[in-house]
């Protein structure tokens, strides 16, 4: 049990103890600061509540433990709001980097941890965003079969377009969430389904960043904390456990979590994301450094772009076509318009820090590559956009076009 929390050895402890003896209480609080590891115990609570082996290690094979560590059990819910387009990006970027089962379940479990706040069930009654979701999720599900944990990865190229394809349609999905609250009527759809029949096992819910609930569905939860129906757990997290109702409070069994040390998050950074930590203070300065990412694929598809303005050879479309497999480019306008901007984003950046020799770990540019010239760039990137927007004209013309106007404009 627990084998992939790091740290938190004390609450942990007491936890696995509480389920071995059957003592865990129905009704839990997991508080404490953001990056701590309250959501990963609440699944690894929730994985260890459900094996049909009792053991709950890891590698368990019993159906329940492959739907728990997949985010696939069904007799699992999670609500509440999340930093999910970070941990996505970062998670994807480790698989890229290492092709293991570690970091094949790290991406797939932060994609889930967003697509799983649309169960049906949720927003019954509510709106249409469920609804308006299913399609991309659709895609992103079909996407994630090809990391399956039980089949072979893709090969590189493969893997990386699946992987960004996977992150674009989740950051997209992500903005059709966009709330900070926790609906009263998701409270009692919720109550609702802990009532009904269930075949075999426990149910779970958990509620994350429960302090952003309005008073009116805290109440609503009172009932569901103190009378839950037999084999329901529920586990509400918060890092702000004095906004909860006094009323909440009482009717919870409190479990601390404290902030990692530096130790822990060194190891969690390495020996979980594949990555150098020594930079980085805490898990919250790891993060906030991909916030800045979200469309990461389309950054690094512009300053390839940009790099190969200056290949003087008779192979100038290459670059288009190898971004094109990666984004998709001439076959949708969506991703084109996103490209451009994107482009024109990152020459407005070099422009304005004048970022415009190699040794600033920017982009791979020419000495010659002036100030003046990064602004005639931005104006012709500019005028493409307009010209797509405007003109309505095909994403291959209007890319080969801005491709060779950039290089006539470079020429020395």
């Amino acid at each position: 049990m627990f084998e992939n929390i790091i740290g938190q050895i004390s609450t942990v402890s007491t936890i696995i103890k509480e389920i071995k003896n059957g003592t865990l209480p129905h009704s839990l609080l997991f508080y404490g600061p953001q990056f701590s590891g309250k959501l990963s115990a609440a699944l690894e609570t929730a994985r260890s509540l459900s094996c049909e082996y009792k053991s709950a290690e890891w590698g368990c094979d019993c159906p329940s433990c492959v739907l728990n560590r997949s985010l696939l059990h069904p007799h699992v819910l999670m609500i509440g709001p999340r930093y999910f387009g970070t941990e996505i990006v970062a998670s994807g970027e480790a698989l890229k980097r290492v092709r293991r089962l570690g970091t094949r379940y790290l991406f797939i479990r932060a994609v889930r941890k967003l697509t799983r706040r649309f169960d049906p069930l949720i927003w019954e009654g509510i709106d249409n965003r469920a609804t308006n979701a299913a399609p991309d999720i659709v895609n992103i599900e079909n996407e994630l079969d090809m990391l399956n944990p039980n089949i072979e990865l893709p090969k590189d190229d493969a893997l990386e377009k699946s992987i960004d394809s996977i992150t674009k349609l989740s950051l997209k999905v992500e903005k059709k969430l966009a709330t900070n609250n926790i609906a009263i009527q998701q409270i009692r759809n919720i109550a609702l389904w802990t009532h009904m029949t269930s075949t075999k096992g426990s149910k779970i819910i958990i509620l994350e960043n429960a302090d952003v609930m309005q008073e009116a569905s805290s109440n609503s939860l009172l009932k569901l904390l103190e009378e839950p129906p037999d084999g329901t757990y529920i586990i509400l997290i918060t890092k702000k456990r004095n906004s909860l109702l006094p009323t909440i409070l009482s009717r919870v069994r409190q479990y601390p979590f404290f902030m990692r040390t530096k130790e822990e998050t060194d190891l969690i950074i390495e020996k979980i994301f594949y990555e150098k930590s020594g930079s980085y203070e805490s898990l919250q300065e790891y993060f906030d450094s991909w916030k800045d990412v979200a469309s990461l694929a389309f950054k690094k598809a512009s300053q390839t772009f940009i790099e190969n303005i200056f290949i003087e050879d008779n192979r100038w479309n290459d670059p288009l076509l190898e971004i094109d497999k990666k984004l998709n480019l001439f076959s949708s306008r969506e991703n084109t318009k996103e490209f451009i901007s994107v482009l024109i984003d990152t020459l407005h950046f070099v422009l304005t820090n004048q970022l415009i020799k190699k040794e600033n770990n920017v982009l791979n540019l020419p000495e010659f590559f002036t100030v003046e010239r990064i602004n005639t760039l931005k104006n012709i990137a500019s005028n493409s956009f307009t010209d797509f927007i405007t003109l309505n004209l095909k994403p291959s013309l209007v890319l080969k076009n801005l491709l060779y106007s950039m290089r006539e404009a470079v020429k020395v």
